[in-house]
Formats: C-alpha cells, sequence, structure tokens
C-alpha cells in the first residue's frame, strides 16, 4: 500500500493548478476490533499538522507530521494476550514546488524529503494488530531520511482539457521492522520506486471535471540490512474520476502487479504465479450544502497460489473493504473553519487462516473513526 499512497499523492499534484496558503491542525480517534480466532483490536489518537505558503506565484513549500498516542493488542494460538502502549512524533514531510515554463508548456518540479523525527520501531512492533495494510494503510510512518521528486508537463487537449505527464521517483528511508527481535535485526528498506503517469482533465460547465489517470511504477528490490530479499513486480493502475464538488462525485478504478521476485538459493527469481491479486477501487460521494456523504469499495481478488501454498495462506485469498464516511464543514468566515468527520469500515479478509480443527476462516474487522480539523486558507 505504500506504492499505492505514493501513486495517489503524485497524481493530486496533478493538473498543474496553484494552491493558496493554508494551515490545518486536526485530532483524530481511530478504534478497530476483529473476531477472527487470534482477536485483535487496538485504538489510535493522531493530532496533524500541515501548512503550505505561496512564496511567489510559482514557488510554494509545505510541511507535514503529528504526534500519536496508540495500544495495539493482540493474542496466539495458545490465547497469550500481548500489548504495546506507543507515543511519538511521525517523521516530519518538508517540500516544494515550482511551477515554471518549458518549451512553452506549463511545467511543476516537486521534491519533499522525509526527515526522521518518528520511532523506527512503530511500524514493525503494530504489525501483529493492526487490520491488514492492503486494506487499510498504517497511519504511522518512522523511518530514515526519504526523497520524493516528480517532474511533470502539462499540455492543452481541446477546449477546456489538459493532459498531464509526469515522472517521478521516490527514495525510502529504512526502519526496523523486527523491533524487540535478539539479537537486534537489520533495518529494513522497502526499496526505491520509479513512477509515470498521465493525467487527462476535461472541463464540464463551471464545476465538474472528468479525470483519467493511467500509471506505472517500477520497484527496486526490498532490503533486510542491505541484503536482497524481496522485490515487488511493477504495478499498473488507471481510474476515471467525475467531480461535482456540490453534488454527486465518484471514481472508480484498478491496480495491477505482475509477478513479484523472491529470494531463492541466495538469488531473486520471478514467482510461478502472481502472489498480488487485482486490487478494485470505487469511491462514490454527494455533497449537500456543507455536508458530505462519501463511501468506498475495495475488492481484491485472490492470488495465484492454491490454498495450502505458504504464499496463498494468510495473506492470499483477498477479500474486501466497505466503509461509508459523512463530514460536514462549519465555516467561521470565508478562509477557515471546522471539518467534523466520521466513519465506519468493515473489512473482511477471505481465508485469514485455520481455526483450532484446520479448517481455512475468514476474518472480519470493523473500524471507526471520528475527528475535527480545523483548517484555514488565505
Amino acid at each position: 500500500m505504500r506504492k499505492t499512497t505514493f501513486l495517489l499523492a503524485v497524481l493530486m499534484a496533478l493538473p498543474l493548478s496553484g494552491r493558496a496558503d493554508q494551515f490545518n491542525l486536526g485530532a483524530q480517534f481511530e478504534s478497530w476490533n476483529s473476531n477472527f480466532v487470534y482477536p485483535l483490536s487496538g485504538w489510535e489518537v493522531w493530532v496533524p499538522m500541515s501548512m503550505s505558503f505561496k512564496l511567489d506565484a510559482d514557488l510554494s513549500v509545505y510541511a507535514k507530521g503529528k504526534f500519536g498516542a496508540a495500544n495495539y493488542t493482540w493474542s496466539d494460538s495458545a490465547s497469550n494476550t500481548y500489548s504495546n502502549d506507543l507515543s511519538n512524533f511521525t517523521d516530519t514531510v518538508l517540500g516544494g514546488s515550482l511551477r515554471f515554463e518549458c518549451f512553452s508548456l506549463p511545467a511543476v518540479f516537486n521534491v519533499s524529503f522525509n526527515l526522521p523525527s518518528g520511532n523506527p520501531a512503530w511500524e514493525g512492533l503494530q504489525n501483529e494488530s493492526i487490520i491488514p495494510t492492503e486494506f487499510v494503510n498504517s497511519r504511522y510512518q518512522g523511518r530514515g531520511f526519504g526523497v520524493n521528486a516528480m517532474y511533470g508537463l502539462a499540455f492543452e487537449v481541446g477546449k477546456g482539457g489538459e493532459l498531464g505527464v509526469a515522472a517521478g521517483y521516490q527514495y525510502t528511508g529504512g526502519y526496523n521492522v523486527n523491533a524487540g527481535i535478539s539479537p537486534a535485526a537489520a533495518d529494513l528498506n522497502l526499496g526505491d520506486t520509479i513512477f509515470l503517469a498521465l493525467n487527462l482533465v476535461q472541463a464540464y460547465g463551471k464545476a465538474e471535471k472528468g479525470i483519467f489517470r493511467l500509471s506505472g511504477s517500477y520497484f527496486l528490490s526490498t532490503q533486510d540490512g542491505g541484503v536482497d530479499t524481496f522485490r515487488m513486480g511493477p504495478s499498473l493502475a488507471a481510474s476515471y474520476t467525475w467531480k461535482n464538488p456540490k453534488a454527486f462525485s465518484v471514481e472508480v478504478g484498478a491496480q495491477y502487479f505482475l509477478p513479484a521476485q523472491r529470494v531463492q538459493l541466495g538469488e531473486l527469481v520471478t514467482e510461478e504465479k502472481n502472489s498480488y491479486g487485482l486490487r478494485l477501487f470505487l469511491g462514490p460521494s454527494c455533497a449537500i450544502g456543507d455536508l458530505n456523504l462519501a463511501g468506498r469499495f475495495k475488492y481484491i481478488l485472490p492470488n495465484g497460489y492454491a490454498p495450502g501454498d505458504p504464499l496463498y495462506d494468510g495473506v492470499g485469498g483477498g477479500g474486501f473493504l466497505a466503509g461509508i464516511e459523512p463530514s460536514l464543514w462549519m465555516g467561521f468566515d470565508k478562509e477557515s473553519g471546522l471539518r467534523f468527520s466520521a466513519s465506519y469500515d468493515y473489512v473482511s479478509r477471505k481465508d485469514a487462516g485455520y481455526d483450532l480443527s484446520s479448517n481455512l476462516v475468514d476474518a472480519a474487522y470493523n473500524r471507526f473513526t471520528f475527528g475535527s480539523a480545523y483548517e484555514v486558507k488565505w
């Protein structure tokens, strides 16, 4: 999912429209539980903050980060219960965006830096008790120094249309996924990403837009202590969004991964079947004045392996997420206000594990979030 997050972040940078200065400060609570044979549950409290400033018409800078406190609880097959209580700042992201002309075409160069202000052990300590990350991204990041860079060009297409073309590179810093293991485990580096994208935007009327996105990502090797351990296969993603900020909007998309490479006899070898199933996304929303009702649905198809294979059991059965999120904007004036939101997600992971009779069973998760954010734009 880390790859999808980067993909979406880059795509949102296109088209090449300007942004006003803004400041956001929020408070969010999230909790979850599971009826799985080995129960898990947890909660997180987050205080996120972000800000951006336009230094002039073509240059802007931004920063974001958050503080979190959390509890992660899980059990094993012997009914032993374990728990972690954590609190810390996440990593801090600092970046800038420069807009200019290249051969008379609007262009943008964006670069951001991941500063290691977080806990590099957090992501490993939460692994056993969170909802699987193919359905819900981890809310915490505590890694080493990282860099994201993107260069994009925009072409006018017809009347009111724009085609954005972008290329990007992501360098991800390492973190300690096996924290607490003795002897001390080496840092894990998830591998760099090379990214290409097309983004076609067509305006309709005063506010409506149709947005078609097509992208591809190529991943370098995941390394544990500097040694290659895995390489995710290249991915292709496509989506279409109909956007009307005053009425109904919808996004539909898909992401497909080619077969990955795994270590055999000390070398990376392409797997016989695809261990990552096709992912389908649907996100409708409806704005009714200051109230917005958003839904989300994600369906992951089973991978290419059969039950009983280590690359299927627990990870390859696929599943789905279905959720709803209402939010309400309460404006103080034209530039500032409070946004309140809540959400519920139901996640079903097929063939997540074995029960006491050695039968494959599904896992179900319930996730609740509540939050508010103070937003200022000027």
